[in-house]
């Protein structure tokens, strides 16, 4: 497969963004290229335990319907949505690019009415969660960190959580940070 860019250059599209000399919209954009440049050197799933490990996950923490997650850099909202369809739980999508909140509030425009009923995606920055003290019974945090400041989003999380919460984690490290 030929590719217009070389896994290298990709790796430096990609330390660009860690450095913050480019914003999450351009990486955004430049997600596609990176993908194709890497693609044929990649000999393994990008999700190895199966997409529903991590829900398998949540399910077994016994949360009740109408539990209150937060789902920290949303993305375009998929995994919000999921878990309010599977769980029943109440979901707020916090994301910093707000064409990622765009695209999620179309999606949730054409989702099941029950599942749109429990689900809203709001602007913010996992450092500044627009959520109250001791409010959230889960925080749902997948591959987005690499974007956050470590202290004071973890902080950020504890002053969200309630005392019985529950967060869960996932980011795939790849580099020194």
């Amino acid at each position: 497969m030929e590719t217009s860019r070389s896994p290298s250059t990709a790796g430096r599209s990609i330390e660009a963004v860690v450095r913050n000399d480019i914003s999450l919209d351009e990486s955004y954009d430049a997600y596609p290229r990176i993908e194709e440049a890497f693609r044929e050197f990649l000999d393994e799933s990008l999700h190895p335990r199966g997409p529903d490990a991590l829900f398998d996950l949540i399910g077994s923490l016994g949360l009740p319907e109408e539990a209150r997650a937060v789902d920290v850099g949303c993305g375009e909202g998929a995994q919000a949505m999921e878990l309010a369809a599977r769980f029943g739980f109440v979901v707020q999508g916090v994301e910093p690019v707000q064409r990622h909140i765009e695209i999620s509030r179309q999606a949730l425009a054409r989702a099941d009415p029950a599942v749109a009923a429990r689900v809203r995606f709001d602007s913010g920055r996992a450092e500044d969660l627009p959520l109250g003290d001791g409010t959230v019974d889960l925080i749902w945090c997948r591959e987005a960190l690499m974007y956050a400041e470590l202290g004071p989003a973890f902080a950020e999380f504890r002053r969200v959580l309630r005392s019985e919460g529950h967060g869960l984690v996932c980011q795939v490290l790849t580099g020194p940070r």
